[in-house]
């Protein structure tokens, strides 16, 4: 007997397996709007520029990173801003939510002002970077296509650094945690000490503190793989 012999020969159950198939769309429609709203109050990002924001600082490349090697990846947008020694440490900056880059100069300010040469992304659906909206899985794919960047310019494992302030205190863990699995991870993961807060350290074996300007008073913690530091 075919399907819709079936059915016409059963109404009720006809009404039944309609209504499932209906229960069952607006169930993964429902689903997918939670997670789309979810993910908007996550990172709550905002569009505007911020009014603090005077201009890129000098010496700052912009530029875009292929999240991957497809001819049509989508890409981030990144500045760089090297130090005026050339065998200087470089780190990778990652933000927090809502503000895109035009929003942390004063950090990345305090990070080159300790001699780093710095890296900073905005992920997917921040500022000038494709993608309507962010979400766990894009933005741990950024930070892992701006760390292949950077291991490029600081070929030394024991000068590249991972910074992650707020929000992006749990990416840098997340990327940490992942290149430690591989041969040359990164010498020393820094998130901030409140965006951590609950987080288990990638191999904590020294911590120091740089001064913050910000409520709190502590910006970061180190954590370092090596045994003599």
């Amino acid at each position: 007997m075919s399907p819709s012999s079936f059915a016409e020969r059963h109404p009720i159950t006809r009404r039944l397996l309609v209504g499932a198939t209906i229960l069952g769309v607006l169930t993964a429609c429902g689903t997918a709007a939670l997670q789309y709203e979810e993910e908007r109050l996550t990172f709550r990002v905002v569009k505007e520029t911020p009014g603090w924001y005077v201009g890129l600082p000098d010496g700052v490349r912009e530029f875009d990173i292929p999240v991957n090697h497809d001819a049509d990846a989508q890409r981030i947008h990144a500045w760089w801003w090297p130090a005026k020694n050339p065998n200087a440490p470089a780190v990778l900056y990652l933000h927090g939510a809502r503000w895109s880059l035009t929003g942390q100069v004063f950090r990345l300010e305090q990070l080159r002002a300790f001699g780093f040469s710095v890296l900073a992304i905005d992920y997917r659906g921040f500022g000038k970077s494709d993608g309507d909206q962010p979400s766990e899985k894009t933005v741990y794919e950024d930070a892992h296509a701006a760390w292949d960047w950077l291991v490029a310019q600081q070929p030394d494992p024991a000068r590249r650094y991972i910074y992650g302030h707020s929000l992006g205190g749990a990416v840098a863990v997340d990327l940490a945690a992942s290149l430690s699995k591989q041969d040359a991870p990164p010498e020393i993961a820094l998130a901030d000490a409140a965006s951590a807060a609950g987080a288990t350290p990638v191999r904590p074996q020294c911590q120091i503190q740089i001064p913050s300007s910000e409520p709190g008073g502590v910006a970061a913690r180190h954590y370092s793989r090596r045994p003599d530091c």
